[in-house]
């Protein structure tokens, strides 16, 4: 018969979450794994996610078209992220918005995208399209334009697009990510997601775990995002 090891910690003894959790109080930085690889030798690391909220790419994309723009987004505007090789001309995916959800309100946009100096292989819009409240079907089903952008979206070239509402409310470095050395490397997805979000808790919302994987063997090394709203 196969003896298993205990896994389990004895009495008395800190549980590893518990462990985290002080380490991160005291702002303590173990000591990372290396990744340069002998003689050369090129490592093959993945990091696959293994927990996240839904709505942390609503709130990635808001805090990041702030930050472009270093000011911040406008009142009842939304934002949708395209990749800037599928158009000739940014102003293309305006008349793109037009044609899918409707009228832009004062028929202009923000290209977010476009501001500083550092190209940008994606395309950030912030928009407001013109209010639907004189129509209809906006008076039976209590919808708009804007609403339909997100809740909707649309598709183009195969992909679904749908905005993220740009509340000024989200705003700010408030999602910060952190990266955890030498955990156990014998826990299951589950157990780890189970410690970080309740060891973390006291810092922040734990929006999403990844680990790091080298040729497919977890050694221990995770980087954990934190919602601090």
């Amino acid at each position: 018969m196969t003896e298993h090891p205990n896994t389990e910690n004895p009495p008395g003894a800190p549980s590893w979450s518990t462990v985290v959790a002080r380490g991160r109080a005291k702002q303590t930085v173990p000591h990372m794994l290396s990744r340069r690889g002998a003689a050369g030798t090129p490592e093959r690391l993945e990091h696959p996610i293994i927990f996240e909220t839904k709505d942390i790419q609503q709130k990635w994309l808001v805090q990041k078209a702030a930050a472009i723009i270093q000011n911040t987004l406008l009142p009842d505007t939304v934002i949708f992220e395209f990749q800037a090789k599928d158009f000739d001309h940014y102003t293309d995916a305006y008349g793109l918005l037009v044609k899918k959800i409707g009228p832009l309100a004062g028929n202009g946009a923000r290209p977010i995208s476009r501001y500083g100096s550092a190209p940008r292989q994606e395309l950030i819009i912030e928009a407001k399209f013109e209010d639907a409240s004189n129509n209809i079907f906006f008076f039976f089903f209590k919808t708009s334009n804007n609403i339909k952008a997100v809740k909707e979206g649309f598709t183009h070239q195969g992909v679904v697009y749908k905005a993220v509402p740009a509340n000024s409310n989200q705003e700010g470095n408030r999602l910060q990510v952190v990266s955890l050395s030498q955990l156990p490397p014998y826990l299951s997805n589950e157990e780890l997601v189970e410690g970080l979000c309740t060891s973390l808790r006291y810092f922040g919302v734990v929006s999403r775990i990844r680990k790091t994987t080298n040729r497919g063997y977890f050694e221990g090394d995770v980087s954990v995002t934190l919602d601090t709203t």
